[in-house]
């Protein structure tokens, strides 16, 4: 049965079920007595069935009337459990945001900003997703993702990516390297190391070899590593070198496990910027998630 009824059928056939007479529902609804009988009579049509008897001027629901008022009670329950939803994510009491971030972001910086947002906003349901960047990417052009947060530019003319702050990197040896007493190390110096890089695709990779090949500085990847704490613990066992975000290893050299240094003349640092999809609807929880990333931005 392929049926054509709008909300109002329902809420004309309620009303006079409720008032009894045509003449009275119309006054309640505000519309003409003629317009109640039609609607009424379009919807027994549609159903095929006689919903009212017509008894003394009296409306009285047949067999098929208490049937189908019983569920269009439920159907109006349920429009109304739909407004009450609608207007709970209008007005972010509800909703849903898919965060990516890459390894270090999603790692050291996005879960204590997570932490005060849902303090803020209880009725957010925030799941963050941490990935190598071009997953993210992935994850982002499919719609799986509602937005990013990513070192440096995602290159993909359906992206965009907007700056939040910059982050800065060093060069990290264990701590009893030769150079654990240094302050700073020189480009050709790192040339003699054997150097512990993360894996293709790794946003944090793409950054250090664009450094590295900006400032002209030879490296030898020894050993590839497709996390940060695997690196930390590979570099702390005598097995290289590495760069890494500062706040990353802060831990470690607190605890003496390893050292970092800066480097001469090389200006290590990226950037850390926020992505969606061209298309993407800027809906309110993007609005004020977004907001809250730039209040609470990175420290440089």
């Amino acid at each position: 049965m392929n049926l054509y009824i709008s909300k109002r059928h329902l809420e004309v056939f309620m009303e006079a079920a409720r008032a009894g007479t045509m003449s009275a529902a119309a006054d309640v609804l505000c519309i003409t007595q003629p317009a109640v009988s039609q609607s009424i009579a379009e919807l027994e049509q549609q159903l095929g069935v006689r919903l009212f008897d017509r008894v003394k001027r009296r409306l009285s629901l047949t067999y098929a009337g208490e049937v189908f008022l019983d569920h269009v009670r439920r159907i109006n329950s349920i429009f109304l459990e739909a407004g009450f939803r609608m207007e709970a994510i209008a007005e972010l009491r509800e909703e849903r945001l898919r965060i990516g971030a890459s390894m270090t972001i999603g790692s050291f910086m996005l879960p204590e900003r997570l932490r005060t947002f849902s303090a803020a906003y209880p009725g957010i349901r925030a799941a963050l997703v941490v990935d190598n960047t071009a997953r993210i990417r992935e994850g982002l052009l499919n719609n799986q993702l509602d937005m990013a947060v990513v070192e440096g530019p995602l290159e993909h003319p359906d992206l965009i990516t907007r700056f939040l702050s910059r982050d800065p990197l060093c060069v990290v040896c264990a701590a009893d390297h030769p150079w654990n007493t240094r302050n700073r190390i020189t480009g050709d110096e790192i040339a003699a190391e054997n150097f512990i890089m993360r894996e293709e695709g790794s946003g944090t990779r793409h950054i250090i070899e664009g450094l590295f090949n900006r400032y002209g500085i030879e490296h030898s990847v020894g050993h590839i590593i497709n996390n940060i704490e695997g690196i930390k613990k590979a570099v702390a066992a005598g097995l290289g070198i590495t760069v890494l975000p500062a706040i990353a290893v802060a831990d470690e050299v607190r605890r003496g496990d390893l050292a970092v240094l800066e480097m001469e003349g090389v200006d290590l640092s990226r950037e850390f910027r926020y992505a969606l999809h061209k298309d993407k609807v800027r809906s309110p929880v993007l609005k004020v998630w977004i907001e809250h990333l730039k209040e609470n931005s990175i420290p440089e």
